[in-house]
């Protein structure tokens, strides 16, 4: 994993892993993916407390398997874990509490642009940003969603109108559906919730 990303999961990504329910047993610190526990000081998930960011966890080694999206939160046992289930077209899990394998934290990147069509000074970010001086840019008039769900807001410190933007290419701010077609986007968040 290169460095740059590793400091990433550092800053955004933190979670408190548990091997018996309601937070006891062995607990263990994550700040990065883990393809197998097997690789960490817990083997098994039963609880889990996500502190920063959004993770999915697998019931399966190497990311396979049932899947769970968890927010920021607590989730004390298999009940808290089966509520977050993402597979959509799987069936229900099974009552009995079935261990997590594998997690990772879910990346949150966008490409900020000052100019409609992606030209112009342009800057890249993985962190909120409540104002952009300093960014090299002074408002967005496009931008590209690479990973994550994020807001863009009209005005500084997440001032409204706010505008929830999946992954995808917005030429314009009328293409996120801004009141007034012309009118830049001035701060920027992750959506974790």
């Amino acid at each position: 994993m290169p460095k740059q990303e590793q400091q990433y999961l550092q800053r955004r990504c933190v979670i408190e892993l548990y091997d018996q329910h309601a937070f006891k047993g062995t607990k263990c610190l994550i700040t990065g993916n883990c393809p197998s526990l097997d690789r960490c000081s817990i083997t098994e998930v039963r609880s889990c407390k996500v502190i920063r960011g959004v993770w999915k966890l697998w019931k399966g080694r190497g990311y396979n398997g049932d899947d769970y999206l968890l927010k920021e939160g607590e989730y004390p046992d298999h009940k808290a874990l089966s509520d977050c289930k993402s597979t959509a077209s799987a069936p229900a899990p099974a009552p009995v509490p079935d261990p997590a394998w594998s997690l990772e934290c879910l990346p949150f990147k966008i490409h900020l642009y000052e100019k409609v069509n992606f030209e112009g000074p342009n800057f890249e970010t993985t962190v909120d940003c409540c104002s952009l001086d300093g960014c090299g840019i002074n408002e967005v008039h496009s931008c590209k969603v690479l990973s994550g769900v994020w807001d863009l807001y009209g005005g500084p410190d997440y001032a409204e109108p706010r505008y929830q933007l999946q992954k995808g290419e917005y030429p314009n701010p009328g293409s996120w559906c801004a009141s007034d077609p012309t009118a830049p986007a001035l701060s920027v968040k992750c959506v974790t919730e």
